[in-house]
C-alpha cells in the first residue's frame, strides 16, 4: 500500500500549498515564490515550488536559463534542494562536474544518505562510460555497503551492488585477477534477483553473463521472457545471438520458432546472425530456414 499512501500524501501537500500560491496562472512567478521560500527557510514550500519549476522547464513553459538564478544557499538545511537541482541539470544534459557538486552538497549535510546514494549511482554511470574513471575501484565498494541499513530502499542499494560487480569484473580480468573476476560474476548470479529489474536490465545482465562465458546463465534469464512472448526486437536478436552458441538447442522446435519470428521481424538483421564464428545454417532441422537463408542471406553471385 505504500505507493498509494505516498501518492495521497503528495496530493495533500500540493493542495495545502495551492491555498497559499496559485501555481497555475503565471509560471514566471514560480521563481519569485521560490526565492521567497528560500529567504523564509520554508523547506517544504521551497521543495514543492522547485518541483513545479522543474516540471515547467521540462514542459517548455520556462527556460532552463532560469536555473542559475535559483541556486539554494550552500547551507545544511538546503542540501537536499541543492541535490535536486544538480540531478535536474544533469538530466537536462548540462555539462558540469555534477559528482563534484554532489560531494560538496554531501559535505554540507553528511547525514543525507540520498545524496550519498546519488554520488554512488552517478559515479558508476561515469565509470561505465569511461573505464579509467575510477583509478582504485576496489575501494569504492565500501561506499555502497554504507547505504545498507539506511533510509534507502534495499533493492536500490542491491542494484548499485550489481552494477558495481558487473563493472569491476572486466577490471579484474584486465588486471589478471581471475579469481576476483569469477567472484564478481558469481555475485551477480547470486544477487540479480534481489532487486527490481526491468526487461532492459535483465537483458544487460544476460549479456554480461554471455560475455563472461556463462551462456547457460544468460539463457536462464532470457528463456522465461521469450516464452511469455512479450519481447522486443532487440531482446529477440540478443537472445538468438547467445542461444546459437548452444548447438543442443537446435534440436528443439521451440528454438527454431524464434528464428522464424526473427527472419519475419527483420530479414537483414536475421542474416547477420550467420557467418564465420557464428552459426552454420545447415545445422537447422527446419527446411524452411535453410531455404530462406539460401534465397535471402547467401551472398549474391
Amino acid at each position: 500500500m505504500e505507493f498509494l499512501l505516498a501518492r495521497e500524501r503528495k496530493a495533500i501537500l500540493f493542495l495545502k500549498i495551492v491555498e497559499r500560491i496559485d501555481l497555475t496562472r503565471n509560471k514566471d512567478s514560480l521563481a519569485v515564490h521560490f526565492r521567497n521560500a528560500l529567504a523564509r527557510k520554508d523547506i517544504p514550500v521551497a521543495t514543492t515550488l522547485q518541483t513545479a519549476i522543474f516540471d515547467a522547464i521540462g514542459n517548455g513553459e520556462l527556460s532552463a536559463d532560469l536555473l542559475p538564478t535559483l541556486n539554494p544557499p550552500k547551507t545544511k538545511e538546503f542540501a537536499q534542494l541543492i541535490n535536486n537541482q544538480i540531478l535536474f541539470r544533469q538530466e537536462l544534459g548540462q555539462k558540469f562536474d555534477y559528482i563534484g557538486e554532489l560531494n560538496q552538497a554531501s559535505a554540507l549535510d553528511p547525514t543525507n544518505v540520498f545524496i550519498k546514494y546519488n554520488i554512488c549511482d552517478l559515479t558508476l554511470k561515469a565509470w561505465a562510460a569511461d573505464s579509467s574513471y575510477l583509478q582504485a575501484p576496489e575501494g569504492f565498494m565500501k561506499n555502497i555497503k554504507a547505504l545498507y541499513n539506511t533510509k534507502i530502499d534495499k533493492k536500490l542499494v542491491n542494484k548499485l551492488y550489481l552494477n558495481f560487480q558487473i563493472l569491476i569484473a572486466p577490471y579484474f580480468l584486465s588486471n589478471k585477477k581471475y579469481k576476483y573476476r569469477d567472484d564478481a560474476i558469481n555475485l551477480v548470479k547470486k544477487y540479480y534477483k534481489t532487486t527490481e529489474l526491468n526487461s532492459d536490465d535483465l537483458l544487460a545482465v544476460a549479456k554480461f553473463f554471455a560475455e563472461s562465458g556463462r551462456a547457460a546463465w544468460a539463457l536462464e534469464i532470457l528463456f522465461p521472457i521469450m516464452q511469455k512472448g512479450e519481447y522486443s526486437e532487440d531482446m529477440l536478436f540478443n537472445f538468438l545471438s547467445i542461444a546459437i552458441t548452444r548447438p543442443d538447442l537446435f534440436e528443439k522446435k521451440e528454438f527454431e520458432s524464434y528464428f522464424l519470428k526473427a527472419k519475419d521481424m527483420n530479414p537483414l538483421k536475421f542474416c547477420s546472425l550467420f557467418g564465420t564464428e557464428k552459426i552454420n545454417f545447415m545445422l537447422f532441422k527446419e527446411e524452411e530456414l535453410k531455404v530462406y537463408f539460401c534465397r535471402a542471406c547467401s551472398p549474391k553471385q
